[in-house]
């Protein structure tokens, strides 16, 4: 089984912080987040795969220092990550191609929790294991 395992040095965003951004603002933001995915993947010496993951499990660990965010805000804010992980295209064109897709047929299971860090301290871990067929 192969995996890819990297931290970036901040948080995913939540729910509350995307919602509602102007277009621009957001595109921005994916492509900012692409940069930082792949920086930390450089960092961790991890290489991408020579072709994306078809099926995978997927671990998320959000360490803050803030209050724990609730289920939904820390879930729905995943969206721009998980799009860093797919092949670039028009949809994507910041994708990293980890993975095939972020659909269900790809991420057989999504698994994402907080954690409470030291005043000040922001990281995202980050698990992406290959499910074998």
């Amino acid at each position: 089984m192969r995996t890819i395992e990297f931290t970036l040095p901040q948080a995913s965003p939540l729910l509350n912080q995307i919602r509602g951004m102007a277009p621009k603002a957001y595109m921005a933001m994916r492509r900012d987040l692409a940069n930082v995915v792949y920086g930390a993947l450089v960092r961790s010496g991890q290489r991408r795969p020579a072709m994306p993951f078809s099926r995978v499990h997927i671990e998320i660990v959000r360490g803050n220092s803030g209050s724990l965010p609730d289920w939904d805000g820390l879930y729905g804010g995943l969206k721009p990550l998980l799009d860093t992980f797919v092949p670039p295209s028009r949809r994507h064109p910041h994708g990293l191609g980890l993975i095939e897709d972020d659909n269900p047929k790809c991420v057989v299971s999504l698994n994402a929790r907080p954690a409470k860090t030291k005043r000040g301290e922001q990281w995202t871990q980050i698990l992406i294991a290959e499910v074998l067929e």
